[in-house]
């Protein structure tokens, strides 16, 4: 049977790229904790997901040091996020430069460990929200660097005899197709986490949470996570 190592966050892009993985055969999940200000309710969200997907594994870890590289926005500490609707510059605070190419090598090595042939991550490169294209806030989230990525993969894995590809079914993904998608895949939207701080429930001003509250009227639905905090 295939298997393949899904890159997850707990977000609705990356849990539904965790069901098209499923679709195709075992999947292992890697979920890495970088110190970002949202690392719990993260942490939550996996757990819920797992619980519902059933991966063959899933898999941690810590990448603490993040913290020392440079006083990131999206990192733990003073907050300093910018509400979506504010952002007027590119690439936005939350941007870490670096670190979805450290996600992408460790998603290469779990592969290579578990015999998987794919890496899933759920990039998209325009979720169209907001006046700006998300690949010029968070640079690489594009298909050029998927590409790039490919390109690292086969020198890395070459004449070892077990290719690695890495994929972003996603990429080019509005992010209404995206709610559209994860509803008929039947994503539990309710374990899922989008927003950029750490709750207890999301703060319908950052980034992640605009881009989900687009999805769920583009479904014309209430979000499970703001009826609970309604009620």
């Amino acid at each position: 049977m295939a298997r393949s190592v899904v890159l997850i966050s707990g977000g609705i892009a990356s849990a539904t790229t965790a069901a098209l993985a499923a679709d195709e055969g075992e999947a292992v999940w890697l979920h890495v904790d970088y110190r970002q200000r949202n690392a719990r309710p993260e942490a939550t969200a996996v757990d819920a997901l797992a619980e519902h997907f059933k991966p063959v594994q899933v898999v941690r870890v810590q990448m603490g040091y993040w913290a020392s590289l440079g006083d990131f926005a999206m990192l733990a500490g003073r907050d300093r996020l910018v509400d979506a609707m504010a952002i007027r510059e590119t690439p936005d605070v939350a941007y870490i430069p670096g670190l979805l190419s450290s996600l992408a090598s460790a998603g290469l090595a779990l592969a290579t460990s578990v015999q998987a042939d794919r890496v899933f991550v759920g990039l998209m490169e325009d979720r169209g929200v907001g006046e700006l294209p998300t690949r010029q806030l968070y640079p690489d989230r594009s298909r050029e660097t998927v590409a790039a990525w490919n390109w690292q993969y086969q020198v890395s894995t070459d004449g070892t005899g077990k290719p690695v590809r890495l994929e972003a079914p996603l990429i080019a993904s509005r992010q209404g197709d995206l709610a559209l998608l994860a509803h008929r895949l039947g994503v539990p939207f309710e374990r899922t986490w989008s927003c950029y701080r750490s709750g207890p429930a999301p703060c319908r001003r950052c980034y992640g949470c605009a881009v989900r509250a687009a999805g769920f009227l583009q479904l014309g639905m209430v979000d499970p996570l703001l009826a609970v905090e309604a009620k």
